[in-house]
């Protein structure tokens, strides 16, 4: 499975199933957060805790960012299905509003970093993101 490859743990598991566990986690003890992955019927949902509240949140994330979207890209692919991100802070909601932002659509759009949010975009780019032409992004003031 994915989640394995990726270095998850299976923390809960389906009552009266201990094959099936539901929800798994990986920890990044350096950046003090974890990645929960949770399978339902539908979807893998993904989260990093603890939680980004505001912008500045992004910073020390890097390597849970980096895993929670290599995992989302692989597990969408392998399904034929979205990635999609939920924008909730100031800086990363797509016109100003909350809501959530569909980053890939396999097989036809495969996830592209410059479709994230500019939070992860600046953590997981580093100077190459300060060098990007951010004017192609769909968040902030810059959507068209």
């Amino acid at each position: 499975m994915i989640l394995e490859t990726g270095l998850f743990k299976p923390i809960y598991w389906q009552p009266g199933h201990s094959d099936m566990p539901l929800t798994w986690e990986r920890r990044f003890p350096e950046e003090g957060s974890l990645v929960t992955a949770s399978l339902t019927d539908q979807a893998l949902c993904l989260s990093i805790s603890p939680p980004i509240s505001i912008y500045a949140h992004h910073m020390g994330k890097r390597l849970a960012a980096s895993v929670l979207f290599e995992i989302a890209a692989k597990y969408a692919e392998k399904t034929g299905g979205e990635v999609i991100q939920r924008g909730v802070v100031s800086g990363c909601k797509v016109n100003g509003q909350p809501g959530d932002v569909v980053l890939a659509r396999y097989p036809s759009n495969p996830l592209m970093f410059d479709h994230i949010c500019p939070g992860f975009q600046a953590v997981i780019l580093g100077d190459a993101y300060q060098r990007h032409d951010r004017g192609s992004t769909h968040y902030g003031e810059a959507a068209s």
